[in-house]
C-alpha cells in the first residue's frame, strides 16, 4: 500500500495548533533560554566570595569598630570617671562597635551574599556567651577572663565569617523556578515550554 506523498514529513494538527511534545525539557531549554547550565551540569559549588576577603574585612572593620567605639564611649563618659567609669564605658563601647564591625566586615567581604542580621546575632551571641560570665561574676582578673578577652574576638571573626559564607551558599542554591508557555509563529503555529531558574 503506497503512502500519499502529500502526507510525508508534514506534522499533524489538532484544531490548527501543533503541540510540541518536548522530550527532555531541561535539555531543550538549555543555555539559550536558561542563561546558565541546567542543574547538575555546572560546578556543584555555587558562586561565593573570597574566603580571605571575608575574614580580612571582618578583622579590619572589627578592629576599627573596637577602637572607634572605645574612644567615643570613653570621651562621652569623661565627666564621670570616678570608680573607673570611663574605662567601663570605653569597654562597652568598644565591644558594641567591635561586634558590629566584625559582622559588617564579614558581610561586605563576602559580597553581601549572606545575611547581615544573622551575622550580627552570631557575633553578639559569642560575645555574650564569652564575656557575660565575667560581667556576672565581676571576676575580671582571673585566668578565664584573660582567655576570654583574647579568645572571644577571634571566635567572633572565625564563626561569623563562616556563618556568612554558609548562608551565602544556601541562598545561592535557592533559585526560583519559572515555567512559561511560548507561542510559536510561522508556517506551523504551536506552543513550547520554557523552564527557567532565577
Amino acid at each position: 500500500m503506497s503512502i500519499p506523498r502529500s502526507t510525508i514529513g508534514r506534522p499533524r494538527h489538532r484544531g490548527g495548533v501543533r503541540i510540541l511534545c518536548v522530550s527532555g525539557v531541561l535539555s531543550l531549554v538549555g543555555s539559550p533560554l536558561w542563561g546558565q547550565s541546567p542543574p547538575g551540569t555546572e560546578d556543584r559549588r555555587p558562586d561565593e566570595g573570597s574566603r580571605w576577603a571575608t575574614y580580612g574585612a571582618s578583622v579590619g572593620l572589627g578592629v576599627a569598630g573596637f577602637i572607634a567605639g572605645g574612644l567615643a564611649a570613653g570621651n562621652a563618659a569623661v565627666g564621670d570617671c570616678e570608680d573607673l567609669g570611663c574605662l567601663e564605658a570605653a569597654f562597652y563601647g568598644a565591644a558594641a562597635l567591635g561586634t558590629v564591625g566584625v559582622a559588617l566586615g564579614a558581610h561586605l567581604g563576602n559580597g553581601r551574599r549572606g545575611d547581615l542580621l544573622l551575622d550580627l546575632a552570631t557575633a553578639a551571641g559569642i560575645w555574650v556567651a564569652g564575656i557575660g560570665p565575667i560581667i556576672a561574676t565581676g571576676d575580671g582578673d582571673g585566668p578565664y577572663a584573660v582567655v576570654a578577652f583574647i579568645g572571644v574576638p577571634i571566635a567572633q571573626v572565625v564563626v561569623t565569617a563562616a556563618v556568612e559564607r554558609a548562608r551565602g551558599r544556601t541562598k545561592a542554591r535557592a533559585r526560583r523556578a519559572e515555567l512559561s508557555i511560548i507561542p510559536l509563529v510561522g508556517r506551523a503555529p504551536g506552543l513550547a515550554l520554557r523552564l527557567r531558574f532565577q
